[in-house]
């Protein structure tokens, strides 16, 4: 049920309305840790939540505590694998190059979020894939006025600067 009002298109107030106290409510429950007990097992609910965050055009709500929700829930494992599989850092990338039109909310969240999906091996792997990009974004965001946001990125170039073939694109970029 919550799966299906995510993914349901916003095309009316109270639309958007359910979905945004849907996400309000994910939110509310990932933040604790029997409540990530709760909902990382429920992988169409990950998958449904990537995919209702993705399908967000703005900087909403709804998308600002999905991205939140998502962030503490990829303090496991398997939803991390989940995500990764799902080419969440491919995503976060773009969103996160465009981090001056960014709530500080969504940044924080999101560059936690692929920090966390870097510390995977398969997560540093997608990020080779796209390293040029990676290198670029990561690079802009330790400038950002946003302090907060300093040791995820950091973290987050540590783990990727770890493989060769991104540190040989680091080096010629």
């Amino acid at each position: 049920k919550i799966v299906k009002e995510l993914l349901s298109p916003s095309s009316t107030s109270d639309t958007r309305c359910v979905k945004e106290e849907w996400a309000r409510f994910i939110n509310t429950i990932a933040s604790l840790r029997k409540g990530r007990n709760y909902l990382a097992p429920n992988e169409s609910l990950i998958i449904g939540m990537q995919k209702a965050t993705i399908a967000e055009q703005s900087d909403t709500h709804t998308k600002q505590h999905l991205l939140a929700a998502l962030q503490k829930l990829s303090l496991r494992r398997s939803v991390q694998t989940i995500m990764i599989n799902e080419n969440m850092i491919k995503w976060l990338l773009p969103l996160l190059s465009k981090s001056n039109s960014l709530s500080d909310y969504t940044l924080e969240y999101g560059v936690a979020l692929l920090m966390n999906l870097c510390l995977r091996t398969e997560g540093r792997k997608k990020c080779a894939e796209v390293a040029e990009q990676a290198i670029t974004v990561l690079a802009s965001l330790l400038t950002h006025p946003n302090h907060e946001t300093r040791p995820y990125v950091n973290s987050s170039l540590y783990s990727i600067l770890t493989l060769k073939s991104v540190r040989d694109k680091a080096i010629h970029q």
